[in-house]
């Protein structure tokens, strides 16, 4: 397998398989990326390539689809209000919690960053409908669909009979 094509898959996965943009990113021309990377990623090499990549990223990042899940499901449960609470015009911890390392791990991950800014601390949440999303399309509840505009060019097929006699083969 050439250089490009694997610099195509590494680019796959940092673009989070925007096919297109790592087909550009990988040196491919901008004007034919698209097409390009739908050729590549019908090519056996490539897939095969790919899921080697797949299978050191779980391996070196210890991930299994369950812990996913269950990240998913915690950001997904996260009620907000579990945590804070507006007193007097202010966002206040709620009374019991005197630190957020005092939270529960459901929730801790929750949370996405926390800074601290002029006015207070700012706390960003993972944004629940990703993870709605993320669970959704794990439970095979999303079917993405791939659509393709333009011409196709038959270069030759095979009509297979029935019966197990002779196959005819046609070449324009």
């Amino acid at each position: 397998m050439t250089k490009q094509k694997e610099l195509f898959c590494t680019k796959l996965i940092e673009n989070k398989f925007n096919a297109t943009q790592a087909a550009k990113d990988a040196g491919y021309s901008p004007k034919s990326a698209k097409s390009k990377a739908s050729q590549l990623l019908m090519e056996k090499e490539v897939q095969v390539y790919l899921s080697s990549l797949q299978a050191e990223i779980k391996e070196n990042y210890d991930i299994n689809v369950s812990e996913l899940i269950n990240e998913f499901k915690a950001i997904k449960n996260t009620d907000i209000t579990d945590i804070f609470d507006i007193v007097d015009n202010q966002i206040v911890l709620k009374k019991g919690i005197k630190k957020l390392s005092s939270l529960p791990k459901s929730i801790t991950l929750s949370i996405k960053s926390l800074k601290n800014t002029p006015n207070g601390i700012a706390i960003e949440m993972y944004p629940r409908d990703n993870a709605l999303i993320n669970l959704a399309k794990i439970a095979g509840l999303f079917i993405e669909k791939i659509e393709h505009s333009g011409g196709v060019e038959v270069v030759g097929f095979e009509i297979v009979q029935p019966n197990g006699s002779e196959n005819l083969h046609l070449h324009p």
